[in-house]
Formats: structure tokens, C-alpha cells, sequence
């Protein structure tokens, strides 16, 4: 039963100890999630960021491919302008040499309109270049920006990058499980809001219950393994205690019934060898019922009235009278169980040479199926014996067993 109890108490102390390691095993499950929601914004976030870097060097390449096309068109309009004003300054000067006929004045006067078509172009070209040239300090300073951008966001991008080696590290650490096998564990509908305060709320309760053995879960399928081996052999034990009751019982009634019908022989051969032990009288054997009602446990109460005394328990009878009785008893038992052999240490030394006789001629008529050996000191017990064994001191110091049989000496004496 203590067995049974201290079993019900580890399965209980098991029980609770998986319930902790269950929360505390939520606890993780849920901080793997944050973990792994965490690691998908930044793994969108570094997408995002690869994909702006990508297009900033897109848009850099682009602006210095204008600024290069710009820079070429300048040097081209600038050389164009510098050989333009080289032919002006020699028409001037030709001019200047020679009287002009009306044919060369109307070629310098279109000479001249080339010349103001040349300034205008020229004025053009100025303010083409001067817009080019904003344009490639525009560009220049979006380069500039855009560089610094790319710096910015290949730091964050770095960051990023180590943020993720980190939370992979702490998830193997923590988990055992790499980002891959994360992966599979994804709870769309995880909500981080709530889990955060639950996470908090967890920690707390974990705290306030002390250290964690990191092996209950271990100790407990060791522990339940064991409590599964021990209700095996608990209902083992009570299937075999159901059927030794049920052979006890069985034995019991059938020791009762024995009982009841060997106790009912011996107290008729009670009854019977009394009376002719005393010569009269009356006797009984009476079951004393108390607090049980089994045979097996009841006492035995001796009753015996002697010829010409009142009936009363054996206890108030003489010393003789209560070792005729106990012969009695004895011969209602032998007459019940005969036995082959029989040993009587001075059964009869409190009995008078009377009831020795009635002792002796009694324990003759059993000799026929049983063996009877008495140690005794009463002649007439002797007389009635078929051989004798006496031990003799014929010289002094020196003991020697004697043996007589009686039934020889009765022939050879003709008695």
C-alpha cells in the first residue's frame, strides 16, 4: 500500500513537472516564432534594400552615361564656336584689304547674317552647355546622394546580414533547429502583440518557480517507464493475492469443514473414553465463541464431571483428575487419528495406582494399531507392558541397559 502511495506521489511530482516543461516548452515554441516573424521582415527588408541599391547604381550608371554624352557635345560645340570665329576674324580681315563690288558686299552682308547665325547658335550653344553643366552638377550631386545612400544602405544591409547570423545562431542554441527547419514551423496567424504579453507573463511565472531542470522531461519518461513497470507488477502482486485469498479461503473452509467433522468425532470419543477412564461420569469439548466465528480461531473449553462431582471446567478438577482427563482427550484423539508410534513421557505420574490401572488396561487395548513406548515410574503401568528397558548400574560407574519382555517371562513361569 505505502508502495502503491509513493508511486501515486511520483506520478503526481512527474505529472507536474511535465506541465512546467510543457509551458516552458510554449514559451520557447513562441519565442522561436518572434524570432522567425523577426527574420522575415528583415529578410523583406534586405530585399527591399538590395533592390533600392540595385536601382540607385542603375540611375548612377545612367547619369554618368548623360554626363559623358554632355561633356562630349560641349567639347564639339566648343570647337565648332572656336572655328566659326577663326573664319570671321580672316573674312574681317580680307575685307578690310580690298574695295568690295556689289557681288561681295552682298556675300558679306550673307557673310554677316552667317556671322549673327553663327552668334545666336553660338549664344545657343552657350546656354546648351551652361544647362548641361547644371545638369551634370545636378547629376554629380545626385550621384553624390545616391552614393552616400548606397554606403547607408550597404551598412544596414551588413546589419542586417550579421542580425541574421546572430538569430540563427541563438535559434541553434536555444532550439537545435536551423533557419530552414524554422521555416516550417511559420505561424501566419502568429499575432506578436499578444505573444509578447504572454511571453512576459510566462517569464514571470517561470521566475517566480525557481530554477528548471533541463532533464525533467527525461527523468519523467524514465520515472513513467518505471511507474508503468511497477503497475504491471502492482497488478501482477494483486492478481496474485486475489487468487492466494481465494486459495485461503478455499483452504480454510475446507479446514473449517475438517474441523468442524474431526471435532465432532473427538468430542463423541471424548465423551465415551471419559466414562470409562473415571467409571462414570460426563465430559464435553465446547467451542468457545467470542469475537470471531471461525472455528479455526476459537478456543476449546474442557468440561468434565467426575463420578460424584458437580460439572465444572477442567481448571477446578484435583492434578490427577485433570491428567485423566488430558488422557482422555489423548485417546480421543489417537481413536480419531490412529498413529503407528507413540512416545508417553510419565503421562500418568499424578494418577493413583487405581486410575493408573484403568490408565494401563486402557492403553493396552490400543496397542493392537499403535506402538506404545512410556517412560514411567509406576509398577503397574510396567505390569501391563510387553517388554521392559531399564538402565542398571552393576558396577559402580558403569551403566548398562537391562531389557526384559515380559510375554517371555509370563511362558517361561507359566504365570
Amino acid at each position: 500500500e505505502q508502495g502503491g502511495d509513493k508511486l501515486i506521489k511520483e506520478r503526481e511530482v512527474a505529472s507536474t513537472d511535465a506541465e512546467k516543461h510543457k509551458s516552458a516548452f510554449d514559451e520557447y515554441k513562441k519565442k522561436r516564432d518572434s524570432l522567425m516573424e523577426e527574420n522575415t521582415s528583415v529578410q523583406a527588408r534586405k530585399s527591399f534594400l538590395s533592390a533600392e541599391i540595385n536601382s540607385a547604381e542603375e540611375s548612377v550608371s545612367r547619369m554618368r552615361a548623360e554626363r559623358e554624352e554632355l561633356a562630349a557635345q560641349s567639347a564639339k560645340n566648343r570647337e565648332n564656336i572656336d572655328s566659326d570665329n577663326e573664319l570671321i576674324k580672316s573674312l574681317l580681315l580680307e575685307i578690310e584689304k580690298v574695295a568690295l563690288s556689289d557681288s561681295e558686299k552682298e556675300y558679306i552682308s550673307a557673310l554677316r547674317a552667317k556671322i549673327d547665325a553663327f552668334e545666336k547658335r553660338k549664344t545657343t550653344l552657350n546656354d546648351a552647355v551652361m544647362q548641361d553643366n547644371l545638369k551634370r552638377e545636378m547629376a554629380q550631386a545626385e550621384i553624390t546622394k545616391l552614393s552616400e545612400k548606397k554606403y547607408g544602405e550597404e551598412v544596414a544591409l551588413s546589419k542586417v546580414d550579421s542580425d541574421l547570423e546572430y538569430m540563427a545562431q541563438r535559434v541553434w542554441e536555444e532550439y537545435e533547429i536551423t533557419y530552414e527547419s524554422a521555416i516550417g514551423l511559420k505561424d501566419d496567424a502568429y499575432d506578436i502583440t499578444i505573444s509578447n504579453a504572454e511571453t512576459t507573463r510566462i517569464k514571470r511565472k517561470i521566475s517566480s518557480l525557481g530554477s528548471i531542470n533541463p532533464n525533467a522531461i527525461d527523468d519523467y519518461n524514465d520515472l513513467n517507464a518505471r511507474y508503468q513497470e511497477m503497475m504491471s507488477q502492482r497488478s501482477d502482486l494483486e492478481k496474485a493475492e486475489e487468487d492466494l485469498k481465494s486459495v485461503i479461503t478455499q483452504l480454510t473452509d475446507e479446514m473449517s469443514a475438517t474441523f468442524a467433522d474431526g471435532f465432532a468425532k473427538i468430542r463423541a470419543n471424548f465423551t465415551r473414553i471419559f466414562k470409562e477412564l473415571f467409571g462414570g461420569g460426563t465430559a464435553d469439548l465446547i467451542l468457545e465463541k467470542g469475537e470471531t466465528d471461525d472455528p479455526l480461531e476459537q478456543g476449546i473449553e474442557i468440561v468434565a464431571e467426575p463420578p460424584g462431582k458437580k460439572l465444572q471446567k477442567i481448571s477446578l478438577l484435583s492434578g490427577g483428575e485433570m491428567s485423566l482427563t488430558a488422557i482422555a482427550i489423548l485417546f480421543a484423539i489417537l481413536k480419531l487419528r490412529p498413529m503407528p508410534f507413540v512416545v508417553l513421557d510419565e503421562i500418568e505420574a499424578a494418577l493413583d495406582d487405581a486410575n493408573v490401572d484403568r490408565f494401563a488396561r486402557y492403553l493396552k487395548n490400543f496397542s493392537a494399531e499403535t506402538q506404545f513406548i512410556v517412560i514411567t515410574h509406576k509398577k503397574v503401568t510396567m505390569e501391563r507392558a510387553d517388554a521392559l528397558y531399564g538402565v542398571t548400574m552393576q558396577e559402580k560407574g558403569v551403566s548398562k541397559i537391562v531389557s526384559v519382555k515380559l510375554a517371555d517371562v509370563v511362558d517361561t513361569l507359566g504365570v
